[in-house]
């Protein structure tokens, strides 16, 4: 399964944001379970493509902006309608009715609130963190850094 976790990291261009997220994950994975670096997004508009991953930077000419991301980021803490649906029956049900993919989708809700409870409103990239440093997550890691321009990097994470 692919997904895609956002690092925010100070660098002084986006080649070098990418490769600050390559060295914290270089002893990540194994040949089921890997990463690529997609690229990275500036909070000053600024894209880089690195060429890796599902997810492109730049798909048809057209650049992604933090606005995207934000969007992105926003899609998944809120529950789409079919996983609203399947969570409403499972809480209503008897717990001794309830069948695997009923907990697992309590499971999932809690550990989303669990993360998510302090954030009101939208999501913003470039302050809001989420399962931070669980990389085989949908989430955001802030990584700090040294440079004067804030990044987002997009990593496809294969787990």
């Amino acid at each position: 399964m692919h997904n895609l976790h956002l690092v925010r990291v100070k660098a002084n261009s986006g080649e070098e944001a990418c490769r600050e997220v390559e060295i914290l994950l270089e002893d990540f994975g194994n040949d089921d379970n890997w990463k690529k670096i997609c690229g990275a997004v500036g909070k000053d508009g600024e894209v880089y493509e690195d060429g890796g991953g599902r997810w492109s930077v730049i798909e048809d000419g057209k650049k992604t902006t933090i606005k995207d991301l934000n969007e992105i980021a926003d899609s998944w803490i809120h529950l789409r309608d079919y996983q609203k649906k399947a969570l409403e029956k499972a809480l209503k049900m008897k717990e001794e009715e309830r069948g695997t993919m009923d907990w697992y989708a309590i499971q999932k809700w809690a550990e989303l609130k669990g993360q998510t409870y302090i954030l009101k409103g939208k999501v913003d990239v470039l302050k809001d963190t989420f399962f931070e440093g669980r990389y085989d997550e949908n989430g955001i890691t802030d990584l700090q850094g040294e440079g004067k321009k804030t990044y987002i990097v997009l990593i496809d994470m294969h787990s």
